[in-house]
């Protein structure tokens, strides 16, 4: 639980809309045991879906490997996208 912090940007948006869970389509990428972010792909109809990423403070401390963490986050995405036949505009 070190990793859980008060988010200075709650208050800007305690009125978020909630989705529904997505447990098969979301991911937590770790780096040196820290959350670096999490990601995933909400399903809104055939074809449609919606991408979603947040990633934490932390991210930028990792410098190439926060390239990395990309990659592999944008090569996940892509993936996602080709599995549920996602069409992209």
């Amino acid at each position: 639980m070190d990793y859980v912090r008060a988010n200075p940007f709650e208050d800007a948006v305690k009125n978020y809309p909630e989705f529904p869970e997505v447990p098969d389509r979301c991911y937590t990428v770790l780096a040196d045991g820290k959350i670096a972010g999490i990601f995933g792909l909400f399903i809104m109809w055939e074809g449609v879906g919606e991408l979603w990423l947040m990633l934490t403070k932390d991210y930028m401390d990792f410098g190439v490997s926060g390239f990395k963490i990309y990659k592999i986050i944008e090569d996940r995405i892509n993936r996602m996208i080709s599995e549920n036949n996602i069409v992209r505009a």
